[in-house]
């Protein structure tokens, strides 16, 4: 049984932003915010187009977006744009590229306290308000993948080094030796990809038995937490998780005789 698997969970944040130092944007708005503290107008205006090029992508998708419309949305003439990216290939994959280091940067500056349920749930919460607010760009980032091979492979290499971070740690809470280092990865790999999947059934394709979780981050991320929690450790996690979804902890985890 995983550690602090007798003690109650601590008290949970009302909120994602309850855990970080500043609210979380969607990936547009940060670089909106970022683009005057370049120190050069070529940077500022780089970013600018990043900025507008985030947005299109999540509005319209990456099969539709087009260069004049990134222009058109950072009010940057038609010309410019080409100065810094030569198709939409080229600024779609730098800014899926930034997406992809945006969440994990997020999460990582959470410091979670508590036991090992309140810190797992915690870092969940942040990434589900991170999903949330980047919905389209969330959708575009499939696209680009499935188009082009070289985000394609970037992305396999960002996902593999968090998926490597969670199975260490999930080898030190459960004291394995090392030799068990390949199926933590295996598992945190299935696990992550559950979560992607669960997140794309909520806010992407809109599950209509799924509705209700969307207005709820805090439940939809209490959720999840208790199904890793279930798998990483076979156990169930030391938390009441009281309402429709609730039952889950009564499914049992072992063989019935």
């Amino acid at each position: 049984m995983a550690q602090g698997a007798k003690k109650r969970a601590s008290g949970e944040p009302n909120t994602a932003n309850d855990l970080m130092p500043s609210p979380i944007l969607g990936l547009a708005e940060h670089l909106e915010a970022q683009a005057d503290n370049f120190p050069t107008k070529g940077e500022r205006t780089r970013c600018r187009f990043k900025a507008a090029a985030a947005r299109i992508l999540g509005e319209k998708g990456y099969h539709d977006l087009r260069m004049a419309d990134i222009c058109d949305a950072a009010g940057l003439s038609h010309g410019a744009i080409y100065e810094y990216y030569a198709n939409k290939k080229e600024i779609s994959v730098e800014v899926i590229n930034e997406l992809s280091v945006h969440g994990p940067r997020l999460m990582l500056s959470v410091k979670p306290k508590g036991d090992e349920f309140s810190k797992l749930y915690q870092v969940n919460l942040v990434y589900v308000k991170i999903f949330s607010e980047n919905v389209g760009l969330m959708r575009s980032m499939r696209q680009v993948s499935d188009d082009i091979e070289e985000f394609r492979q970037s992305y396999i290499r960002y996902n593999t080094e968090w998926y490597d971070r969670i199975a260490e740690h999930i080898l030190r809470v459960v004291g394995k030796p090392p030799r068990a280092g390949v199926a933590s990865k295996v598992l945190a790999r299935a696990l992550g990809g559950m979560s992607d999947e669960f997140l794309h059934d909520v806010y992407i394709r809109r599950v209509p038995s799924l509705a209700e979780l969307a207005d709820s981050p805090e439940t939809l991320a209490k959720l999840i937490s208790v199904l890793w929690y279930r798998m990483a450790y076979v156990a169930n996690p030391p938390v009441e998780f009281k309402g429709k979804y609730g039952s889950i902890l009564d499914i049992a985890l072992t063989e019935r005789a």
